[in-house]
């Protein structure tokens, strides 16, 4: 599921924290989403001990990196973040969603936007002095998420999230900016989503919205009276960011070697521009590079290929965008 891995073995699983509070939902074994996937207890209890190790692991550590991003939203700094922790929060199944449109169709072409960016993360283009925004939940956001099947406490199959889930409600998260009173209005049958917001929302500013899901297998009913059913919650970081920029396509400098072409993300990164400022761009994923040849590697920024041209993933912390580069050789 993870950039640059080789897909689930018995014991390299990784996931994602989603749950509100990673302490919390662990000490009650309620549903939480992790790399993406929901799991839901009955599922997770079914892996094996060497895959609930891992993903218990990879959960508490990609939980602190959503905290540092949404620190560095505060802050409105980037300069602590790095390529490995924002690839880590970047799964194969969000990265290979192509529509991310989560702009309500009244305002395609207005200038207010919003899209799927990072895991479990939206960037909406609000305008200043805005103190509301409104996102089209209803069909690129879930087509993220996955549903695991589990048997003998291995993996063995996905299934999209909107295949099994709808969202029923969106409620209130903890952090970021302040809601205004009955702030979240949300249409369940058109997926359409309105926040209030008591101040103007700010660049780089970002609430925390739950999603409730629906499986669609109806309320329950105590006390005479029809109630629904909760189902599983996934939390959501809504920012105000806009998409990174660049013409394409980013020509860097590159080696020459035996049929290996190397070459430096930090000069795609220099090249990558923002409407807003002190945005940061890092680049995630090197697309397109055969998997007989590394790619990025998150730590040195390298990227080694057999051709001069691949695709660059780049994200600003929240939104990420690809663009095509070419690999030029020394002048």
């Amino acid at each position: 599921m993870r950039i640059g891995w080789k897909l689930l073995t018995t014991s390299a699983l990784a996931v994602l924290l989603v749950a509100p509070d990673a302490a919390l939902a662990e000490r009650r074994s309620g549903p939480f989403v992790a790399d993406n996937v929901l799991w839901l207890p009955e599922v997770f209890n079914a892996l094996s001990a060497a895959n609930k190790t891992s993903v218990q692991d990879e959960r508490r550590a990609e939980d602190a990196v959503f905290k540092k991003v949404q620190r560095a939203l505060s802050r409105n700094n980037f300069g602590s973040l790095t390529r490995a922790e924002l690839g880590r929060i970047l799964s194969l199944s969000n990265l290979n969603v192509e529509d991310r449109d989560l702009t309500p169709d009244d305002l395609e072409g207005t200038g207010p936007f919003a899209f799927a960016g990072l895991d479990r993360m939206v960037g909406v283009g609000v305008e200043a002095g805005s103190t509301s925004f409104r996102v089209d939940l209803s069909q690129n956001l879930l087509p993220t998420l996955l549903v695991p099947t589990v048997d003998g406490g291995e993996i063995t199959d996905y299934s999209a999230l909107d295949e099994v889930y709808s969202i029923s409600r969106v409620l209130k998260g903890k952090g970021g900016a302040k809601i205004a009173k009955n702030g979240i209005n949300f249409n369940a049958t058109t997926g359409e989503l309105e926040v209030s917001l008591k101040k103007p929302f700010n660049d780089k500013q970002f609430v925390n919205l739950i999603l409730e899901l629906d499986d669609g297998s109806g309320g329950s009913k105590k006390k005479g009276k029809k109630r629904a059913t909760s189902g599983p919650f996934v939390q959501i970081t809504f920012a105000n960011m806009t998409n990174p920029l660049a013409d394409e396509p980013i020509v860097v400098p590159g080696t020459f070697s035996g049929g290996t072409v190397t070459s430096n993300a930090s000069d795609v990164e220099s090249q990558v521009t923002a409407d807003r400022p002190n945005n940061r761009h890092f680049v995630v994923a090197a697309q397109n590079v055969p998997t007989a040849f590394p790619g990025l590697d998150l730590n040195t920024g390298v990227v080694t290929d057999n051709n001069t041209t691949y695709t660059a993933v780049v994200t600003n912390g929240v939104l990420f965008k690809k663009f095509a580069v070419q690999v030029a050789s020394p002048s």
